[in-house]
């Protein structure tokens, strides 16, 4: 007598144990990563910014890790400003002081 056992069989008796909502060591290590990337990212992208543009926006250079350190996972994945704009704005800037 032979007996023939199928995948769906095993997983139908096996014990069921409910996932948490939490994530365990490897995902809040991953999530960790992945904050201090965007927080560094977004500081490397305030810093290449120039002064008067801080200045417009109410942040002093020295400021910025602190203001990012206090940013939400939301607010620290915004897209940066591409440079293309940055420049169209160093445009604009130079056209209001000229008129």
């Amino acid at each position: 007598m032979s007996v023939f056992i199928t995948r769906e069989m095993i997983a139908s008796n096996a014990p069921t144990v409910p996932r948490s909502a939490e994530p365990g060591v490897i995902g809040r290590f991953m999530q960790r990563a992945a904050r201090r990337w965007q927080d560094r990212r977004m500081i490397a992208q305030l810093q290449s910014m120039e002064d008067w543009m801080l200045r417009d926006i109410g942040i002093e250079r020295g400021e910025i890790p602190a203001i990012v350190a206090q940013l939400n996972d939301q607010e620290v994945r915004m897209t940066p400003v591409s440079k293309a704009d940055q420049q169209s704005s160093v445009m604009q800037h130079a056209y209001q002081k000229a008129a």
